[in-house]
């Protein structure tokens, strides 16, 4: 079965409330986890807001925070480091995919860089920057835009992360645990669904009860 289609029937015929419910809220604290085995092949994909990885949901404004994306970036596209398979079932990451929307928001620095050149040019041809800043500034309140849309409440960014096993012996495969509870403190409850052999359904994963068995 192709890997995208894991997906797509997990998300039609597995419980999707507990994946609505995070979507809807954007809830820090919570993600959600899709677990698919067909065959030999194991899917899962992990869907989190970006604070519960990084305390921050805005493109990085200091080196301190740009090293936090960095780390946070490393560590997720390391399964080994945010979840552990039954040694048995000889599984093998086969891909492992990492997205990301936090890069797509502009920070306040580059934004300030650009009314900076946008100045800079203005001076060149002997505009009065100060005067055209304050009738640019007026028209954005008129149209009811402002600076600080750029790094408001409702410029959310999440993470989706994809790991693709082929397993020699799939059916040796009786627990995941996830260590991204360990990795990442802020995050508090990981929404699962799955669809396996042994049946589908959903089922909570928290600090205390990391451990998802078949």
């Amino acid at each position: 079965m192709n890997r995208y289609l894991f997906i797509s029937l997990m998300m039609l015929t597995a419980s999707a409330e507990a994946f609505e419910r995070q979507h809807d809220s954007h809830e820090h604290g919570a993600a959600t986890m899709m677990l698919a085995v067909d065959g030999h092949e194991l899917q899962l994909r992990i869907e989190s807001p970006a604070a519960n990885f990084l305390g921050f949901e805005h493109a990085p404004r200091t080196e301190q925070e740009l090293q936090q994306l960095k780390q946070a970036e490393a560590v997720l596209r390391d399964p080994a480091q945010v979840i552990s398979l039954s040694t048995s079932a000889g599984c093998k990451l086969e891909k492992a995919e990492l997205a990301s929307s936090i890069k797509q928001h502009k920070s306040d620095e580059d934004h300030n860089h650009e009314h900076d050149e946008h100045g800079d040019d203005h001076d060149k041809n002997g505009h009065n920057h100060d005067d055209d800043h304050d009738k640019h500034g007026d028209k954005h309140e008129e149209q009811g835009h402002g600076h600080e849309d750029h790094s408001g409440s409702e410029n959310h960014s999440d993470f989706a992360i994809d790991y693709h096993f082929d397993c020699s012996d799939i059916a040796a495969l009786k627990q995941v645990e996830v260590q991204l509870f360990s990795q990442f403190p802020l995050l508090q409850t990981l929404e699962l669904q799955y669809i396996a052999p042994q049946g589908q359904g959903a089922a909570e994963l928290t600090p205390a009860n990391p451990v998802f068995q078949f």
